[in-house]
């Protein structure tokens, strides 16, 4: 069930005075956001870390090349 179909049941759930039931869809919303935040955020990071790394190879490259001596 996609987000827009749980909040349609939690509206309905909500005119139909069926609390419990909004209160579980309501939980399973917010649950569903909190996971996309943190699975987004976890994205994020690992990118960054990514490319931290790769730069810092980039760098050792880099400093590794002999310097072309001028003659």
């Amino acid at each position: 069930m996609d987000t827009n179909e749980i909040i349609n049941k939690m509206i309905d759930d909500i005119i139909d005075g069926n609390n419990t039931d909004a209160k579980d869809s309501f939980e399973t919303i917010i649950s569903n956001k909190l996971t996309d935040a943190l699975d987004a955020k976890k994205i994020e990071i690992a990118q960054a870390i990514y490319s931290k790394e790769k730069e810092e190879e980039e760098e050792e490259i880099e400093e590794d090349e002999p310097v072309p001596s001028e003659e």
